[in-house]
């Protein structure tokens, strides 16, 4: 599978979710150099149009992450994983 990189799915993630505000992972960090393999969802505790959360800390089982968000980091190469309660990020296998 070729390798997504993270400018193109944050790009994805921004026209499918509008409220999520996709960037890579080096502007957590402050970092100047752009990092491919990460995503930190700047609004993750936002909701979507749909009315659910994109990331939801407390919940149990299946349902912490919005279901579009996770199938679409899965179809290009990422993964969901919490920082902390309110903080998501994507990371590329």
């Amino acid at each position: 599978m070729r390798k997504t990189r993270a400018t193109t799915l944050c790009k994805k993630l921004n026209a499918a979710f509008p409220n999520i505000n996709a960037v890579t992972y080096n502007e957590f960090t402050g970092e100047d150099k752009v990092c491919q393999d990460g995503i930190w969802l700047r609004g993750s505790e936002d909701v979507d149009q749909d009315g659910m959360p994109y990331f939801d800390y407390w919940s149990m089982g299946d349902s912490q992450y919005h279901a579009g968000v996770e199938a679409m980091a899965d179809k290009h190469g990422f993964f969901c994983e919490p920082y902390d309660a309110g903080t998501l990020m994507l990371w590329r296998l």
